[in-house]
């Protein structure tokens, strides 16, 4: 990359949220089906596609294709971890999202992460 593109305008953000955590209790399929489904209406967003899912004995994957983006999960029953992430081109609440994943899954610890991406002109 030159020099002079990292000193190039930007158009506004477009936010990144990645989410790492443990479990209270291990979720079922159910309850990320769930996640997937009420996540974009608590962060207001327009959902384009049903929530698709995937499992099998160590791990449960979900991804929602939203009209601003995406929503995915990918748990880890082994370790009782997940690993899930919002990016969309819209803002929305970083508070209700997280508030929402909380809640669905019963997580017990979480660390969030945003990372702002910048589109250049």
């Amino acid at each position: 990359m030159s020099s002079n593109m990292l000193n190039t305008q930007h158009r506004p953000a477009m936010s990144h949220l990645l989410l790492d955590g443990k479990f209270n209790k291990l979720p079922e399929v159910q309850d990320v089906h769930w996640l997937l489904t009420v996540l974009p209406e608590a962060i207001k967003m327009t959902p384009i596609t049903p929530p698709s899912l995937y499992w099998d004995a160590d791990s449960i994957i979900g991804i929602r294709v939203i009209a601003e983006s995406h929503i995915s999960i990918h748990i880890q029953k082994s370790s009782s971890t997940f690993f899930a992430d919002v990016f969309s081109c819209k803002e929305f609440s970083i508070a209700d999202a997280t508030a929402c994943v909380a809640r669905c899954l019963d997580v017990a610890t979480m660390r969030t992460n945003l990372v702002s991406r910048l589109v250049p002109k």
